[in-house]
């Protein structure tokens, strides 16, 4: 969304600094809490019944498939390609852009986008140093369009067996006195999770601010919470752990958890790392 508030392989980071102090009975706690405070009997048979029917079923198990796809992006890439070929309808449109608003998930990301920005800020170059609060009220505005976007291609390809009159029916449920008050409080619940997250989790990041500016040697915590690759950032030396050369001379292909080493340790700028001539075969 914005490669210079979270550079590549920090948002990893973050998750994994998050996974030290994560406990999924309090985040569930905080996710209940609104619903206890505002239970509404009749809203709460409407929401489970609607979940229960057979057309709320297979809208769950839609979302769970494309969740729990190892090549989500890779298969949402070719599902787009398909599209341009036969574009969506203009009903089916309106109703999957209904239902995004309705489940605010829009919202619920850029919560916990936010909540990696906050805890990537003494790690990131290009924002260590300014005011945080005043960065993230910036950018509380400006991510929400591309946040947007990345939620409805989700859906797009999530609900890609569902037929249109379905859809128009969930849209309808979701914007029905029983959809509202379910997913506000399921909001309300997430943000309130992922505060409390972030929250704990800045003990770890201050612990790691800690052992860097110690200057290892070992760099313990470090190791065990920093994607390979990235921990050549944070400690200004090369990863041991990862080679910087192929076997076939070609240079290390590093996904967004990783990132490339610019220097190679020993070969200045002009030089050139070249592969070993070929021997001549004798005649």
């Amino acid at each position: 969304i914005n490669a210079k508030v979270l550079m590549p392989g920090q948002a990893e980071f973050a998750k994994r600094i998050m996974r030290q102090t994560y406990s999924s009975e309090i985040f569930y706690e905080l996710l209940r809490k609104p619903f206890v405070e505002n239970y509404k009997p009749q809203h709460v048979q409407s929401v489970v019944a609607w979940y229960r029917s057979p057309l709320g079923k297979k809208i769950l198990n839609s979302e769970k498939e494309s969740n729990s796809s190892d090549n989500l992006m890779a298969e949402m890439v070719l599902f787009e390609k398909n599209l341009s070929r036969a574009p969506l309808g203009k009903k089916r449109l309106s109703s999957i852009k209904a239902i995004e608003r309705s489940l605010r998930r829009t919202e619920a990301g850029k919560s916990l986008y936010l909540g990696y920005v906050k805890l990537m800020h003494p790690f990131n170059k290009n924002i260590k140093g300014k005011n945080l609060a005043k960065l993230l009220r910036k950018l509380d505005k400006s991510i929400t369009k591309p946040m947007r976007k990345i939620n409805l291609r989700v859906l797009f390809y999530s609900y890609k067996k569902l037929k249109d009159e379905e859809l128009e029916q969930y849209a309808g449920f979701l914007n029905s006195p029983a959809g509202h008050w379910y997913n506000q409080l399921a909001l309300k619940g997430f943000k309130n999770g992922v505060r409390r997250i972030s929250n704990d989790a800045e003990v770890t990041q201050g612990e790691l601010i800690k052992e860097l500016a110690s200057g290892g040697p070992q760099f313990p915590l470090t190791k065990a919470i920093a994607p390979p690759g990235y921990r050549y950032l944070l400690i200004s030396k090369r990863d041991p752990f990862r080679p910087l050369i192929k076997k076939d001379r070609k240079p290390i292909s590093f996904d967004e958890a990783q990132v490339v080493v610019r220097k190679v340790p020993g070969v200045s700028k002009k030089e050139k790392v070249l592969p070993p001539a070929k021997k001549r075969e004798s005649k």
